[in-house]
């Protein structure tokens, strides 16, 4: 893969058409640069219609080439740019329609990024997240998105707002019956917002995810006790980096040196291929004690096994069981 970002005149990215533009966007992949970004914000309205279309498009395929899968990423960074309802609905419709299709690999890139995304959205989009939040016929991965959402609008309108959106975010850990991960997932944001009076109900929760040995474990006891020994809130969202710096240069670079080591790392195992144990004895490999990573790893961290993917949706269980015993 080339070293070097693409390089695209301003006359074009100026005189483009939200289509023609778009169609840039699926021609550069993940290294579409910042100033094609920037362009297609510009374009507003115009480019949340063609994102519209881009989007009943494909969701009509059963597969999409490259260019298509990161042009729905792009689109996604795109509505989070612009503040007007329509594109925060489409935006929303975006993350159920990935969750429609399965396509996880999409909601992972974008998991922890929402309440920078719906930041200036109006209230009628929010509303709209909250039904994510409560729509059990969706994964757990994507609803477990919402309640950031909820909670970072109650923080930039006010004290009373902030304590509200916690209320209506705790509501949702009282049923028994509703998704365990996405319950526990719920939980473990809201130790970045301790408050005394649902101390019990996360108390509640770690007991349920040591009594039943579940394989998303995210939080016990301890975790509890550090939490609420810290003074102030710890929103995960406001130590992470915003979601645009996705086309900071260096980020772009550091993409195309990671796929270049995957590609090495698998043509390298298909060139020399492990040989099969002589006896069924030797299937047993050494037994790897997990221990979890210290500083603790937020849940949409990179986790630290350098797999790329978010902490929660690859080593995370495992570290919580491996400390478990």
């Amino acid at each position: 893969m080339p070293n070097t970002l693409p390089v695209i005149a301003p006359d074009t990215l100026n005189n483009a058409t939200a289509e023609e533009l778009l169609d840039l966007l699926i021609a550069h992949a993940d290294r579409a640069p910042r100033s094609l970004f920037d362009a297609c914000v510009a374009r507003g309205e115009g480019m949340v219609a063609a994102l519209a279309a881009f989007y009943d498009a494909i969701e009509a395929l059963d597969e999409l080439d490259n260019g298509q899968w990161w042009a729905q990423l792009h689109g996604i960074y795109i509505l989070g740019k612009l503040p007007d309802e329509a594109a925060g609905q489409l935006l929303a419709h975006v993350l159920v329609m990935a969750d429609r299709r399965g396509d996880e690999n999409l909601i992972d890139w974008v998991a922890g990024d929402w309440a920078h995304l719906f930041a200036n959205k109006p209230a009628s989009v929010v509303e709209q997240v909250r039904e994510i939040a409560l729509d059990r016929t969706l994964d757990w991965y994507t609803r477990v998105q919402a309640p950031d959402v909820i909670i970072n609008t109650g923080l930039m309108a006010g004290e009373a707002e902030l304590e509200a959106a916690l209320d209506w975010v705790v509501e949702q850990l009282t049923d028994p019956e509703d998704d365990p991960d996405y319950r526990n997932l719920t939980g473990n944001l809201l130790l970045d917002f301790p408050r005394e009076r649902y101390h019990a109900r996360l108390e509640q929760l770690a007991e349920e995810q040591a009594r039943y040995g579940s394989l998303n474990v995210t939080f016990d006891q301890n975790d509890i006790a550090l939490a609420y020994a810290r003074s102030g809130d710890q929103p995960d969202w406001l130590r992470r980096c915003e979601p645009w710096s996705f086309y900071d240069e260096d980020e772009i670079l550091k993409r195309q040196a990671r796929w270049r080591e995957k590609d090495e790392r698998e043509a390298a195992r298909a060139a020399n291929p492990p040989a099969l144990p002589s006896s069924p004895s030797a299937w047993a490999g050494p037994v790897e004690t997990l221990i979890r990573a210290t500083p603790k790893l937020g849940r949409n961290d990179p986790c630290h096994c350098g797999s790329g993917r978010k902490y929660k949706k690859c080593c995370m269980a495992a570290d919580a069981l491996a400390a478990m015993h």
